[in-house]
């Protein structure tokens, strides 16, 4: 029986929610904008300890929002970490802290140690059940990751057989390529039993669908859209060099730039490119790390590092760029890792080299074919790479301007009303 709009509430329940500043808050933000629209009143139920603030504000109004105490390993960290943000990342690469991190990121050590924490758990159960029976509210939202915003959702689907649960996965709790947990057959088990009780699960790529189609019946691809704020922006005179940029942080096991690396190297050593009009960006938490690939391949004379810089001034970047990377990978336990990261770049308009590391992405690859997005290349590729490169520098060398466009057709596909679409007609 179908609800009246007047009569349905929705609680999101989100670790990451504007103003936490991560890549996943924005999806967070805008799929709850947008479901919004269909429900009387929305709640919200997020952290109080908030890790990586930004400075960009957004437009909050249509939804109430409560906040419990969360005394998690990042609030742990926002105390005991000192120095450069750039020099604390560099932790993740020792052994024991990277097991750490798998340990955190499994159950059930996740409950207590992970995102969130045993006492967001507790006190988020508790404020929802008062706002449940208070406000009547007949949907639950929440979204992976952390575990523990499903962890709070099961049980109030428990407490409340009633509420249509809402489940979204913007990655893999257990991916084999990656090796993110401890013992995955167990945590696979343990995830298909944590939402066993939702109405919907949503995910944002046919690669992701087709692993959690093995935990659930119901699985709804729903992807990304392009981010409201990310507009056509005034990003200043035209860079006086020409520019590659890859803006956000890196995931060192599994990211790959060693071919784009050799084939920018071999344009120089070739004299086809002009080393003084010749820029790579880099914007994120992992300076140092990208330094040294750039100091081992002899390209520091033409590299241009930057911190952790807000999202305005990321984006500024990336469509001052006349070419944006995008590092991906692939494996034989998952494929279409389609990143926000992904996202942000079709919305500045610019050619994306999208470098992936492992087994062919054939998702990848439709959606740059259908967007006219750029080129997806793979790490023996750098060949190609150079070429590619060559070709647009070349064009920019001659007129003073790359001459490119995306399918602008295709992108309407990609607005967040249209994406949402999937979920929004069923609720």
């Amino acid at each position: 029986m179908s609800i009246l709009k007047d009569q349905k509430k929705i609680l999101y329940i989100h670790y990451y929610f504007p103003p936490v500043g991560t890549i996943g808050t924005i999806r967070n933000y805008n799929m709850a904008k947008q479901l919004s629209r269909h429900f009387s009143q929305s709640f919200l139920i997020s952290v109080k300890h908030k890790p990586f603030l930004l400075d960009e504000l957004f437009e909050t109004d249509f939804i109430e929002r409560f906040e419990v105490e969360n005394y998690d390993y990042r609030w742990f960290l926002s105390l005991s970490t000192f120095g450069e943000i750039s020099r604390a990342r560099n932790y993740k690469s020792y052994p024991f802290t990277r097991f750490l991190i798998r340990l955190a990121d499994s159950y059930p050590f996740n409950q207590f140690i992970g995102e969130g924490g045993w006492m967001y758990i507790q006190h988020a159960v508790k404020l929802a059940s008062k706002l449940i029976s208070k406000h009547k509210i007949t949907h639950i939202y929440s979204s992976f990751r952390p575990t523990a915003d499903h962890v709070i959702a099961s049980k109030l689907k428990r407490k409340y057989p009633h509420l249509i649960w809402i489940a979204d996965f913007r990655d893999l709790p257990v991916d084999n390529n990656r090796k993110n947990t401890i013992f995955p057959a167990l945590q696979d088990n343990y995830h298909k039993q944590l939402i066993q009780s939702t109405d919907y699960v949503l995910t944002v790529s046919e690669g992701l669908k087709k692993k959690l189609d093995t935990y659930h019946p119901n699985v709804l691809l729903v992807r990304s859209g392009l981010h409201e704020l990310i507009k056509p922006l005034d990003s200043g005179d035209a860079p006086e060099k020409f520019t590659l940029s890859y803006t956000g942080s890196i995931y060192k096991d599994h990211q790959d730039i060693k071919a784009l690396l050799k084939a920018i190297k071999c344009l120089l050593d070739e004299h086809l490119i002009n080393p003084v009009k010749f820029e790579l960006i880099y914007a994120g938490m992992d300076k140092y790390w990208w330094e040294k690939q750039l100091v081992d391949h002899g390209l520091e004379m033409i590299g241009n590092n930057k911190e952790l810089l807000s999202l305005t001034e990321s984006i500024k970047i990336q469509h001052r760029s006349h070419i944006n990377i995008l590092l991906s990978w692939s494996g034989p336990f998952t494929t279409g890792v389609l990143t926000g990261k992904l996202y942000e770049y079709l919305a500045a308009g610019k050619p994306i080299l999208c470098l992936v590391n492992g087994m062919k992405d054939t998702e990848m690859e439709l959606l740059f074919d259908q967007i006219h997005a750029g080129k997806v290349f793979y790490n023996f590729q750098s060949d190609l790479i150079k070429c590619w490169i060559l070709d647009y520098y070349t064009m920019w060398e001659q007129t003073g301007q790359v001459i490119f466009e995306m399918n602008k057709l295709a992108l309407k596909d990609f607005e967040w009303e249209r994406t949402t679409r999937v979920i929004t007609e069923k609720i």
